[in-house]
């Protein structure tokens, strides 16, 4: 890297800083506090959570305030209805910003953010990005779907030190060329967007040097995904689990797992339905809140990022959490990605997909890209795995080959369009 770049992204990155310190955002000592709660033994651990729900006293969904961890315990689950309900006496004066959820649960959910919250968030960021190598004001290239560029946004990203990249499959060769151009320290963004351009590169035999992460957030992403971008981009690859409430629940390790990372999230699974408390939060109460993910929650031991806590099997959202076969007998959509990738390994083949049920016994695919076995015999041989792993009886279709971009925002590989009554 020349001299003249390597001076800009210096005094880029001060600025970034500089941003957040006049924004009353205090992100350095934040963090510092997060690698200082999680270097605690795990006695100590939960003493300070507890110490912190005793000052908070968070709200739940009864209206009862919680003193301890064993009210956490006892107290029930809190809806996006309710929480709802309650932000609609929240006063302008008590928050900094205020944003919404994309809805994809079912319910659009309003967040508040104090300063103070927000700086929270930025920290937790900060801090798992270190962890990986690269920093929070690090030069950033962000991958998303298609949407229109505003003068707002431009603005904010010049700021904030980073250029947002709007993947369209017909003008993917100016895309690259802009990025390669930009030379982003990391890039963040959807996981299919950055498959689209992943593969591009690779098929041109196209370098972009000097990657030093990847952070895929928002969509599931299958280990034989990761694997192409690793290769596409010479970087490590790593997943994200978040929300628009809490921004990181958990980042990816260096083994692999999602694991949580702010110090100040209680991560429970109830029916294997995800249920999250932010202990310090006082502008809105997240009391076992229900994000709408399913997954599981087990303990291993840390090695160095966040807890002792990891999310395991996520499923994402609970509308799409089972689909059914011909003999009406209901099965884990997990068995669709878990098929996906093995047809990647098998055929040594990559493209990216949605598989959705309209109505019971059948399934449309819509893919990126022709299989490489071709279309037909790939709806028979993804037909007699699905057979063979979960005893189901389906009928696969293709629905649509080509852009999939219509499927924007937070999802899953499978979307359940059957409601039962």
């Amino acid at each position: 890297m020349d001299r003249f770049l390597k001076v800009n992204r210096r005094v880029r990155f001060f600025i970034v800083r500089l941003f957040y310190f006049a924004a009353g955002l205090n992100v350095a000592a934040w963090r510092n506090q997060v690698e200082r709660i999680w270097a605690l033994p795990k006695v100590d651990y939960r003493k300070y959570i507890n110490t912190e729900i005793k000052k908070t006293r968070p709200i739940d969904c009864a209206g009862n305030a919680i003193l301890s961890s064993q009210d956490l315990e006892d107290s029930a689950p809190l809806s996006k209805k309710k929480l709802n309900e309650r932000s609609a006496q929240i006063t302008q004066s008590s928050y900094m910003v205020s944003r919404y959820t994309s809805g994809t649960s079912g319910t659009r959910t309003k967040v508040f953010l104090t300063k103070s919250e927000m700086s929270r968030l930025l920290a937790v960021r900060d801090y798992c990005f270190r962890f990986h190598g690269t920093r929070l004001g690090d030069r950033e290239a962000r991958l998303w779907g298609t949407r229109t560029k505003s003068i707002g946004s431009r603005i904010k990203d010049w700021f904030l030190h980073r250029r947002s990249f709007y993947i369209v499959s017909d003008n993917m060769e100016n895309i690259v060329k802009d990025l390669r151009r930009w030379r982003p320290d990391y890039i963040y963004g959807y996981a299919s967007s950055i498959i689209s351009i992943s593969r591009f590169l690779i098929e041109r035999n196209i370098n972009v040097k000097g990657i030093k992460l990847v952070v895929c957030t928002a969509e599931q992403i299958l280990p034989a995904q990761k694997k192409l971008i690793g290769y596409a981009f010479n970087s490590k690859v790593v997943e994200e689990y978040g929300s628009t409430e809490f921004d990181i629940v958990a980042f990816e390790d260096l083994e692999g797992d999602l694991r949580v990372v702010n110090p100040w999230l209680v991560v429970e699974s109830r029916m294997e339905s995800l249920l999250i408390t932010d202990v310090l939060r006082r502008t809105q109460h997240f009391v076992r809140y229900e994000i709408g993910d399913y997954g599981e929650v087990r303990q291993k031991s840390s090695k160095g990022l966040g807890g002792d806590i990891v999310i395991g099997a996520l499923e994402g959202r609970s509308s799409n959490r089972y689909a059914y076969d011909e003999n009406n007998r209901d099965f884990h959509s997990v068995e669709f990605p878990k098929a996906m990738n093995l047809y990647f390994n098998k055929y040594d083949d990559l493209f990216d997909f949605i598989i959705a049920q309209n109505k019971r016994g059948q399934f449309n695919l819509y893919l990126s890209s022709e299989p490489k076995i071709g279309s037909e015999r790939f709806c028979d041989w993804l037909r007699k795995t699905l057979k063979k792993s979960a005893d189901v009886d389906v009928t696969i279709i293709v629905g649509r080959i080509g852009c999939i971009n219509d499927f924007k925002g937070k999802r899953s590989y499978f979307i359940q369009n059957i409601r039962l009554p």
